[in-house]
């Protein structure tokens, strides 16, 4: 075919569902997904009505927030909110609000979460919005249930997570695309870590793990098997050392190298110290805290300060040295808003 409007009109069509399909045959890091949305943004410039320009700036954002790129994000969602509050298009502004939910969670910055995706909410249209997969790679309506479902779990208001996470499921349940179901289950699992409710992260990582490997669905079956090994850190340690590390070698041939790595190292930090390899678990915590300075993914620094904390008391350092570790812990997690985290940073520091 020629160039020119028609033929453009043609490789946006492709390019769109290039886009969804690679996100989920290959995952939102890689590099076959980040061509697809740049393509397709490219091809939407001379049509600034079109709403698939939102659309595929959230597609593209899913592969700067799966390579913890924050700089990256941060731009394309400004752009985005800019772009949807000359239009007062609604799929813009619900697009633009919840790709600066996902901004304020990885950061840590969860009261703002919470209003980014009340936002977000207000704006979506599920009669509207339904392609939004075909469209980005991901559901939004699944998506804003699952954002709400956080701002509650790191606010410790567990019995409103629950309420959050079983809306975010039956969505996903009822809606054809299998990634979205294993992006769900997986999510919904990370949540009960939040929390140290294990039970429940293990069951629905399994769940994930299943699904995903049945489907070919890559990236969440190995997210989700480094959850299911988190949740053995007190029953099995060695088991979740082995898995761990196996799991996040995978994740970085996948694309993603920052994203995942700093909770599940704090996970992996935990295991070593209840296997007496204390250097080892130093390491683990050292490199997790030095990927949220470089990245800005600061979602897990609260706990990470608190495990750091049983670090210093595991390779002999006195109580003040342990308590500032915890003091710390605790003023990041005010800090953030996460309710949870300071809990947990608080009851450690009245046991010291």
């Amino acid at each position: 075919m020629e160039a020119g409007a028609a033929r453009d009109r043609l490789e946006l069509e492709l390019q769109v569902g290039r886009g969804s399909a690679c996100a989920v045959a290959h995952g939102h890091p890689a590099v076959e997904t980040e061509r697809a949305w740049v393509r397709a943004i490219a091809l939407l410039r001379n049509d600034p009505e079109d709403p698939r320009n939102f659309w595929a700036r959230r597609g593209l954002s899913s592969v700067y927030g799966a390579r913890a790129n924050m700089t990256a994000y941060a731009a394309i969602a400004e752009e985005t909110l800019e772009l949807a509050q000359t239009s007062a298009d609604p799929a813009g502004l619900c697009v633009a609000h919840m790709m600066f939910a996902n901004l304020h969670q990885y950061t840590g910055r969860f009261a703002d979460l919470e209003r980014s995706a009340a936002e977000a909410a207000r704006h979506y249209r599920a009669d509207e919005h339904h392609a939004s997969f075909q469209l980005s790679g991901l559901d939004i309506g699944v998506h804003i249930p699952m954002a709400r479902m956080f701002a509650r779990s790191w606010g410790g208001d567990h019995a409103g997570a629950e309420q959050c996470l079983e809306k975010a499921l039956r969505l996903a349940e009822a809606q054809p695309q299998i990634g979205t179901l294993c992006w769900a289950l997986y999510w919904a699992s990370f949540s009960s870590l939040i929390g140290r409710d294990f039970e429940p992260a293990g069951r629905l990582a399994d769940r994930a793990v299943a699904l995903a490997t049945e489907h070919g669905v890559g990236i969440w079956a190995t997210a989700a098997l480094l959850s299911r090994g988190a949740t053995l850190v007190i029953v099995d340690p060695d088991r979740v050392v082995t898995l761990i590390g196996l799991g996040l070698v995978k994740l970085e041939t996948l694309g993603s190298r920052y994203y995942f790595h700093p909770t599940y190292l704090c996970f992996q930090a935990e295991a070593l110290l209840h296997l007496g390899r204390v250097a080892e678990a130093r390491g683990a915590i050292d490199r997790a805290l030095a990927m949220t300075a470089s990245t800005g993914v600061t979602w897990w620094d609260a706990e990470l300060h608190r495990i750091r904390a049983v670090v210093i008391r595991a390779e002999g350092g006195n109580d003040d040295e342990v308590r500032e570790a915890l003091t710390r812990a605790v003023a990041i997690a005010v800090q953030q808003g996460s309710e949870t985290f300071r809990r947990r940073a608080v009851a450690d520091m009245d046991a010291t």
